[in-house]
């Protein structure tokens, strides 16, 4: 896969368009080897190639840019995967997946984005890029129960296995500045490994012809080290317990529900690529743990016609992480940093619902909707915003479109997202507004191929997808801004497909 694009931004000062641009590329192959009927070897190929351009902030918050230094988003990266499967008698089939994995990451970008005539008469100009080194292996191997094994008459099937895995990654990372005169360059190079070794198993139990049971456990013990040119250093060692248990029932034919209390975990670890006069609270997080309670619903009515689903949840969070960002020195914009912190509680509840309806042989339409409350409790950094909306959890999502065959061939079809106002960081009140957007695609599908016609963002809606509350402007003596980054404008586009095989 290639995809090339000049992008949405206009460097003004460099007389550009495409410092913004794409240049991806991606390239996978998969090979399969049966060498008899009970043995399956799958061994995938991949690489990455991304050579983009980073130049994506403007001190207006527009599409024109200033930057007289633009950035630099690349990645190299070559992966494998070995998945071995075979019989080892007639009721417990082996599973062996092995992966591997190496990513070169280039992220540099102009920290005050602008130019010597633009903060003319103040002397202003930083550079930040990091450098990455990350290293992946895994090796993870399964046994579960073959089909129809027999086990408690067919009603039991398995499933236990071990994972071990082992992450290295290097930063090092460059900043340099000059402020009326005042000149500086700080390098720092992190260095950080983590192994993991994690037990699991998952039963399913048909209890009887409309009652099942499921349940999974998992047991991790993670490892880590962390050292820099700072000489920071630190171990951390932890162990997790996750799992879910879920009665299913069967109302009928069409109809399904579950019930399912689970509770689970994300890993604690360290901020990387922070420049070098980040503290040590800022470069450790610790581990989450969450206890999820969920009901659910789905079927199908008017004979297929209607299918739906909802599920209402609530999650308790246990040092939820958060995500944080502070200026660590006013006047030097590449100070400013995103970290992972750890508030002391939080909780999500919500509702999640879907509907498709076949309203006649030649129109389908379908909704999406989500209701979502948060909030934060506990949070020692910054105390006044405890119990208010965790960041990027607007209260509403929503989804709908339908899709009208006109003839055999020829389709059109329309879909509207959006969502609610939501906070842009855990660290400040800024906030984005709501938005909806229209996408629209017409087009004609033959056996081997196809071709459409397509417009993205149809009514050209303006929409913040991140935003930055922090000093960047010497006239305005560094006072906190907010500072946003846009989504797409609109978009036009015309596709052609073809697929060919046996």
């Amino acid at each position: 896969h290639q995809h090339k694009s000049n992008g949405f931004r206009d460097n003004a000062f460099l007389n550009r368009d495409d410092t913004n641009g794409r240049d991806e590329l991606s390239a996978r192959l998969k090979l399969n080897y049966q060498p008899g009927d009970n043995w399956n070897f799958d061994l995938s190929l991949f690489t990455v190639d991304i050579d983009n351009g980073y130049d994506a902030f403007a001190v207006d918050n527009g599409f024109t840019t200033q930057s007289n230094r633009p950035g630099q988003d690349a990645q190299k990266t070559k992966a494998l995967s070995l998945k071995s499967t075979g019989a080892l008698t007639d009721s417990i089939i082996v599973e062996s997946i092995t992966g591997a994995a190496r990513s070169d990451v280039i992220f540099s970008f102009d920290a005050d984005w602008g130019n010597d005539t633009f903060w003319d008469p103040v002397i202003y100009d930083f550079f930040s890029v990091t450098e990455r080194d990350r290293q992946n292996l895994s090796q993870e191997i399964r046994l579960l129960s073959a089909p129809n094994a027999g086990l408690l008459g067919d009603k039991l099937d398995w499933v236990t296995g071990f994972i071990v895995a082992n992450n290295k990654e290097s930063n090092d990372t460059v900043d340099d500045g000059n402020f009326e005169g005042f000149t500086s360059l700080d390098r720092i190079v992190r260095e950080y490994e983590a192994s993991n070794y994690a037990l699991f198993a998952d039963i399913n139990y048909q209890l009887n012809e409309r009652f099942s049971l499921n349940a999974g456990l998992r047991f991790e013990d993670r490892d880590a080290e962390y050292t820099d040119t700072s000489n920071e250093a630190f171990d951390i060692s932890e162990d997790s317990i996750g799992g879910q248990i879920a009665l299913n029932y069967t109302i009928s034919d069409s109809t399904q529900a579950y019930a399912k209390v689970a509770r689970g975990y994300k890993a604690g670890g360290f901020n990387l690529g922070l420049p070098a006069n980040a503290s040590q609270d800022d470069l450790l997080f610790d581990a989450e743990f969450l206890w999820n309670y969920e009901f659910g619903l789905k079927g199908s009515l008017m004979d297929d016609r209607l299918d739906y689903s909802a599920n209402t949840f609530y999650m308790q969070r246990s040092d939820q992480q958060v995500q944080s960002s502070r200026q660590l020195s006013p006047g030097d914009p590449s100070s400013f940093i995103f970290f992972t912190d750890n508030a002391g509680e939080g909780s999500n509840y919500g509702l999640e619902a879907e509907l498709k309806y076949l309203v006649t042989d030649k129109l389908d339409v379908y909704t999406n909707i989500g209701l979502l409350q948060t909030d934060i409790k506990k949070l020692a950094t910054a105390p006044d915003r405890e119990g208010r909306d965790q960041a990027h959890a607007p209260n509403y999502t929503f989804a709908l479109g339908g899709r009208y065959q006109f003839t055999d061939n020829w389709y059109a079809r329309v879909d509207i997202s959006g969502k609610d106002e939501f906070f842009f960081s855990d660290s400040h009140d800024q906030k984005s507004e709501a938005y909806s957007l229209t996408n629209l695609r017409v087009g004609y599908d033959a056996d081997i191929w196809s071709v459409s016609l397509w417009a993205r963002n149809v009514f050209d809606k303006q929409y913040a997808v991140r935003g930055f509350f922090f000093g960047n402007e010497p006239a305005r003596n560094f006072a906190d801004t907010l500072y946003t980054r846009q989504g797409d404008p609109r978009q036009f586009g015309l596709s052609f497909d073809y697929h060919y095989g046996q």
